[in-house]
């Protein structure tokens, strides 16, 4: 087991500053927690890679700003709209290239609309519509992790079940925080040999201080 901290804890800290500090922190284990478009293009992305080498940091994950824009790309069945999500996520696998990540979390679709009259985006297709975007990561080296998150499609251990069983294999994180906002205990078990790593990024552990755990390994 490997532990690290997560940039996402000294927020609104700029990203490249957070960084350093993990480090100072003596980390050497991170999740980079991108902030904003311009943090996965030049010249911000060599220079967080550059950061981290200073540091010697070994960043294993990936968290996309773009977490909040998931829904609206992969809860429709709007072709274009479905592409230019793909696209979009291109640029944010292209950075994990960038920074030695080979993890990139996903928080996906919504459990229910914004809009009450609008139907939830079935289950199925969601994860058709993940293991799309899933197979253009594994092109660039990284796997897309499904993040257990209290208001998304994936949310409970029974949700993380059926899309396991749906997919066969796939690669999630159990964010500890998100499963006790659903009034569940984290069920570790449930993800059998799939990967997996745990996240509690804005989890209040420590005297009001935020820690994240990343554990990259199997079952």
């Amino acid at each position: 087991m490997r532990c690290g901290l997560s940039t996402a804890c000294f927020y609104p800290l700029d990203t490249i500053k957070a960084l350093r500090r993990v480090a100072e922190l003596g980390a050497e284990v991170t999740e980079v927690f991108l902030n904003s478009p311009s943090e996965v293009e030049e010249p911000y992305i060599t220079l967080l890679a550059a950061e981290a080498a200073r540091g010697g940091l070994r960043i294993s994950s990936v968290h996309p700003y773009s977490s909040s824009m998931d829904a609206f790309f992969f809860s429709s069945d709007y072709a274009c709209r479905l592409q230019d999500g793909i696209d979009l996520y291109r640029r944010q696998f292209e950075a994990c290239q960038r920074l030695g990540a080979n993890k990139l979390v996903f928080h996906g679709g919504r459990r229910a609309p914004l809009i009450k009259r609008v139907k939830e985006f079935p289950f199925e297709r969601y994860v058709d519509h993940f293991e799309a975007l899933a197979t253009v990561g594994q092109a660039y080296g990284v796997s897309l992790c499904q993040e257990n998150v209290a208001y998304c499609m994936v949310a409970t251990t029974d949700d993380v079940v059926r899309m396991r069983h749906t997919l066969g294999t796939a690669a999630f994180v159990l964010d500890t925080k998100q499963a006790h906002r659903r009034d569940e205990a984290p069920a570790l078990p449930i993800f059998g040999r799939q990967r997996f790593y745990s996240a509690g990024t804005s989890q209040r552990l420590f005297r009001g201080r935020r820690v994240s755990a990343a554990r990259p390994g199997r079952f």
